[in-house]
């Protein structure tokens, strides 16, 4: 476990490493989300359930959640499948917070916890 200076820096009076062993409730040395909030786990592992049923790519969902790209745009900033492929998400266009809030919900997201997402 590292030493933890930034729990110093906070306030905390014990011992870090201690801290560490206490919350890796299964000893792999590795803090896992569950670990740390299992609520924000549960909700994110939700998310990505959500995302794989309702999406079929990471361009399919920016299509969905910004209704004004069309495909049209997305072929004029490059080839869809050619973004997905090389990873290069730089020229992809986006949404907002507000875009993703208001039609997450359109589109069937049931956590009810999207301006957190």
């Amino acid at each position: 476990a590292k030493d933890g200076p930034g729990l110093k820096e906070i306030g905390y009076p014990g011992d870090a490493k201690q801290l560490f062993r206490d919350v890796d409730d299964d000893g792999s040395g590795v803090l896992t989300m569950n670990e740390l909030d299992s609520w924000s786990a549960d909700l994110w592992s939700g998310f990505k359930r959500w995302c794989a049923q309702t999406f079929t790519s990471a361009i399919d969902m920016v299509m969905k959640l910004k209704r004004s790209v069309s495909a049209a745009t997305l072929a004029r900033r490059g080839s869809i499948v050619g973004h997905e492929k090389r990873g290069s998400f730089d020229e992809m266009p986006s949404f907002t917070k507000a875009d993703f809030v208001e039609n997450a919900c359109r589109m069937g997201w049931y956590g009810f916890f999207q301006t957190v997402l």
